[in-house]
Formats: structure tokens, sequence, C-alpha cells
């Protein structure tokens, strides 16, 4: 199982349908998998895999080599999952604007999610500051934009690792 959302209940469910439940990164199946990998954590019970050398790092990461900084705009790189299942990238985006106004030299580019319930509103700030906040949706090479950044602030989790790869100095802000 591959899937960060799902509640103890459930994995629970699909362990009663299986004869061996392997979870990957998902932080609820302590005690209820059979085999977990986990590159985020370290070990919690005995039947696990733990720590960042289990960390996969996608093929556009490694042909990535970290840039040369040219201009003088610093571009900033803000990310809260695939799901924002906190609902910190809107606040967070509002809280960074309010310094935009200020700092012409700045530019947010926001990863937004296809699960994010605030897309919708992400995109519409956006639109009002058309030069300042851009959208990343659907972006089929990450990596190269990604490696563009001058600053990240995300949550902790796999993209925390590509961003380290990268190095990328990062912020990471979370709730869990």
């Amino acid at each position: 199982v591959d899937k960060l959302d799902l509640s103890k209940k459930e994995l629970n469910n699909l362990k009663k349908r299986t004869n061996l439940l392997v979870t990957i990164d998902h932080i609820n199946s302590r005690g209820i998998s059979d085999i977990s990998f986990n590159p985020l954590y370290l070990p919690q019970y005995k039947r696990g895999f733990y720590g960042p050398n289990l960390q996969i790092i996608s093929e556009d990461f490694i042909k990535e080599k970290k840039k040369v900084k040219k201009n003088k705009e610093i571009k900033i790189f803000l990310a809260q999952g695939g799901s924002n299942s906190n609902n910190l990238l809107l606040n967070l985006l509002k809280k960074i604007n309010f310094f935009l106004k200020e700092l012409k030299f700045c530019k947010i580019y926001v990863l937004v999610g296809q699960a994010s319930k605030q897309k919708d509103k992400i995109f519409n700030l956006a639109k009002k500051y058309p030069k300042k906040i851009i959208p990343i949706y659907k972006k089929k090479n990450l990596a190269k934009v990604m490696n563009n950044m001058d600053l990240a602030i995300s949550s902790g989790g796999i993209i925390s690792c590509e961003l380290a790869y990268l190095n990328i100095p990062t912020i990471l802000i979370t709730k869990e």
C-alpha cells in the first residue's frame, strides 16, 4: 500500500483481505503492516525498513545539476504535499504575499496538487498577482522547475528529500 491518507481502520480492513500487508511511506501502519518501508522516519518497530537511505529519488532529479544564479530575482518554491491535507498552502501563500508587495525582486512558485481542496482559491490569488505568484499544476518535469529555485518552503515528505538532493535551502512547515 502506497497511499498516505489511509486510516488505521482502512489498513486493518486491508490486512483482513490479504496474507501480507506491505506499506510504503505510511506512518499509520505501525503494528498493522507485516512489512513497512519508510525513508522519512527512524525505526518504529522490528518489521520495517527505515531511514533516508531508502528514499527513492526520481530519475528527473538525478539528471538535474544545481544551476549558477545569473540574475537578482529570488524564486521561492512553496509546496505542502499533493493534497495539502492540512490546508496550509493558501495561508502560507497569503502571509508570504504580504511581503512580496514590498519585495519587487521575488516570485513565488506554488506547487498545486491535483487533490488540493484549495486549488481554485490559489489560482484566483495567482490571477490577482500574475507576475508574483506562479502556480505549478500537473508539471511533467518538476525537478527542472525546482532546480531553478533559490529557496523552498515545504512540508516534510518525499519532496523535502528531493529538495535536499538538489541542494535547495528549505524551510519545513507541517502540522503533523
